[in-house]
């Protein structure tokens, strides 16, 4: 990306970091708006197939059930702390357009088959995994550090 456009003479170059600083932001307001778009997805049809849900029963349904909606946390966060271990792996993989079409394309196609088979506990559980995404890459966007990254190391 950038950075290979720049061969910082000195390590401490402030322009380099303000570019890596870049890229990472970009990075996660990527993240964000794919995640955005799975979790419309993801409600749409939600709303469309459940009946319950037509009516202000959205909020209901996704606070009632604990269970999925921790699993749902759980599940994202251990999915973040896996990547924090080898962040540059990460970096690389995640860059890949197949990857992150085929990642937003395995939680549809399992919130679908949920919303199919009327199981919505499988929907609770991703859209918690997914706001629980959206508040750690707002965090990171924000503050500049992933608040897991102890956790990775």
């Amino acid at each position: 990306m950038l950075r290979e456009l720049i061969t910082p003479q000195r390590s401490d170059d402030v322009y380099v970091i303000l570019i890596e600083k870049i890229c990472i932001i970009a990075s996660h307001v990527y993240g964000i708006l794919l995640a955005i778009l799975t979790t419309v997805v993801l409600l749409s049809g939600g709303i469309l197939f459940f009946s319950e849900w037509r009516i202000g029963g959205v909020i209901q349904i996704l606070l009632v059930s604990p269970r999925p909606a921790v699993a749902g946390v759980i599940g994202a966060l251990a999915i973040e702390v896996v990547c924090l271990r080898n962040p540059d792996r990460t970096q690389a993989v995640w860059g890949r357009r197949s990857i992150r079409v085929g990642s937003v394309s395995a939680v549809l196609a399992v919130g679908g088959i949920g919303i199919v088979d009327g199981a919505v506990w499988v929907l609770t559980m991703l859209l918690w995994g997914l706001f629980t995404y959206f508040v750690l890459a707002i965090a990171t966007v924000m503050t500049g550090n992933n608040p897991l990254v102890r956790l990775g190391v």
